[in-house]
């Protein structure tokens, strides 16, 4: 490996959690196996979503795992002089315009990164500050001391009832491109639209009950709304929520998951719900890319305006810009007026290597023009996956080459047969 040339990487998406970890303990002259917490970062290049490892930072904070994720792509011969952007959840450690990871890269390369903060999370904020309003805090790694979310857990053993249906719209899609839970998510809220569940349906689980899976938890609230009888003001403002606003935004942003759409799914998300803590796609960075690809040409055209002035505009900064999430109008009757563009002076950095010569083009073209950038995912469901699969390998193998190897393994078998749809899948077929 060190003999190549170091391997280009336009993107880095990176998610990480405490896991039970199998390790060799030595006492004495003896070793011994032994479970410990350990933090595991996973690690993927987008585009295409490949695996590039994963670390184990010695402590969560941002600086040790920035500085555990460039060791590993330095081990790995990976060159982030091509990086645009970065994507990952939106914790503090991750985001913090000071000293967040995102940051320290960018001080480290000495240039802006494009933001890429996961839409599915953001979308889970509202309806989890919702239910912690309606319903009262947890009391436990996945209890609740509330009437609605001490009914949650045994949900599914409860009787379907006669329930009043509660309007709303969901795009269509195919189910094969759905996980288990993703596709219970969307056959409980077509039979709660439609007044009507199917015995079938009853009788599958929503789940697994977790405080981190709002997801299982918007699936076990409107199980828990079609079998209760009577269902409380608030049971039904909660379900009322799921199908009108959760559940639609949820399958918009996994149907039109480029980094270009995300600005417009975080104004599906205000425009239903009129309520947000977290707007990174309304940064003006993530406004310009979606407003690129507008289906108007005129705010085809202004986009490219904006970015030809931000980059003709002088500047004396020595640092890269500092990422903050901006104001938001709530009055706004479209994504493009959700900020005052009369602050911001940007330069998407997932544009790069486009040149003034093609936003002259669409200025020219009057927008009868597109721009081809890198299309990126707006989540970290790719990365997510390999979380879980860090996870299985953690409690496997002893030690991280051992882990890797599994890991690697489990990829390539995935790969390889990644669904058997039917019996006849599992069988050679003579030609």
């Amino acid at each position: 490996m060190k003999n190549q040339a170091p391997l280009n990487l336009p993107a880095l998406y990176f998610d990480g959690r405490k896991d039970k970890t199998l390790k060799i303990v030595k006492k004495g002259t003896k070793r011994y196996k032994q479970v410990v917490i350990e933090e595991h970062v996973s690690v993927i290049k987008e585009p295409e979503s490949i695996y590039v490892g994963y670390v184990t930072p010695l402590q969560g904070t941002a600086k040790a795992i920035e500085i555990s994720i460039n060791a590993l792509l330095s081990a790995k011969n990976i060159s982030t002089v091509d990086l645009l952007a970065i994507g990952c959840d939106g914790t503090v450690t991750n985001t913090g315009k000071f000293n967040g990871v995102i940051r320290l890269f960018e001080r480290r390369l000495q240039r802006p990164l494009q933001w890429i903060i996961c839409m599915l999370h953001l979308n889970e904020l509202p309806l989890r500050h919702l239910f912690d309003y309606l319903d009262g805090k947890t009391s436990g790694p996945s209890t609740y001391n509330g009437p609605i979310g001490k009914l949650l857990d045994k949900c599914e053993t409860r009787a379907v009832v006669e329930f009043e249906s509660i309007p709303g719209q969901l795009p269509t899609l195919k189910p094969d491109d759905l996980s288990t839970d993703q596709k219970y998510l969307f056959e409980i809220t077509l039979a709660v639209i439609t007044g009507s569940c199917a015995d079938d349906l009853a009788n599958k689980s929503p789940g697994k009950m977790s405080h981190a899976r709002w997801l299982t938890k918007a699936n076990r609230i409107l199980r828990l709304y079609i079998s209760t009888p009577t269902p409380s003001t608030n049971l039904i403002i909660l379900a009322q929520y799921i199908v009108k606003v959760y559940t639609p935004v949820w399958f918009q942003i996994k149907t039109h998951s480029s980094c270009k759409d995300g600005s417009r799914h975080l104004w599906k998300l205000i425009e239903s719900s009129r309520f947000l803590s977290n707007a990174y796609f309304a940064h003006p960075e993530n406004l310009l890319l979606a407003m690129l690809t507008d289906g108007e040409k005129h705010i085809r055209e202004l986009a490219a305006r904006r970015i030809l002035k931000a980059r003709s505009s002088p500047t004396t900064e020595k640092l890269p810009r500092n990422f903050e999430v901006p104001e938001l109008n709530f009055d706004a009757k479209s994504y493009i007026d959700l900020i005052n563009w009369q602050e911001t002076n940007f330069d998407p950095p997932i544009l790069k290597n486009q040149t003034n010569d093609e936003l002259i083009q669409i200025i020219e073209k009057k927008g009868d023009e597109t721009m081809l950038f890198l299309r990126l995912p707006c989540h970290t469901q790719a990365v997510e996956r390999s979380v879980k699969i860090v996870t299985e390998a953690a409690m496997s193998a002893c030690d991280k080459k051992a882990r890797d190897g599994i890991i690697h393994a489990k990829l390539a078998s995935r790969k390889a047969m990644p669904k058997f749809d039917s019996r006849q899948d599992f069988f050679y077929k003579n030609e």
